[in-house]
């Protein structure tokens, strides 16, 4: 089976009754109780429509799916001519910029304070996309 890879990881809607696609979508909705009332809502972290399912792009598939094929088509992103002097100021801002660098997707989590914002200019200067 075919899977691409864009923005996201789509799944086309023809296994849609199949377990492992139930179990995905299961997977990535979550129950939330409302602040200050009893109310409960869910949130669904993935897009249905009439052809596909869109999951987020680094979502664990081999663990539903063992035998399918993922076929990335993503951009590559725009070239952008920028330069920068940017340098980090502290072993934090070191260790997660090494730690973007080495791999294709990152979640960016530090104290207030520690320079998110400067780290993600400094990645976007250096790789030269948008």
């Amino acid at each position: 089976m075919k899977i691409i890879k864009r923005s996201g990881l789509l799944i086309s809607k023809d296994h849609q009754y199949e377990e492992w696609y139930i179990r995905i979508k299961e997977f990535l909705e979550r129950r939330i109780k409302a602040y200050n009332t009893s109310n409960y809502t869910i949130q669904t972290f993935y897009i249905e429509s009439e052809k596909f399912l869109l999951i987020p792009r680094d979502f664990p598939i081999q663990k539903y799916i063992s035998d399918c094929e993922i076929q990335d088509i993503r951009h590559d992103g725009q070239d952008i001519n920028i330069e920068h002097n940017i340098t980090p100021r502290s072993e934090a801002q070191v260790k997660a910029i090494q730690h973007i660098m080495e791999n294709e997707n990152a979640t960016l989590q530090l104290a207030p304070g520690v320079g998110k914002t400067i780290i993600s200019i400094y990645m976007i200067a250096e790789r030269k996309k948008k």
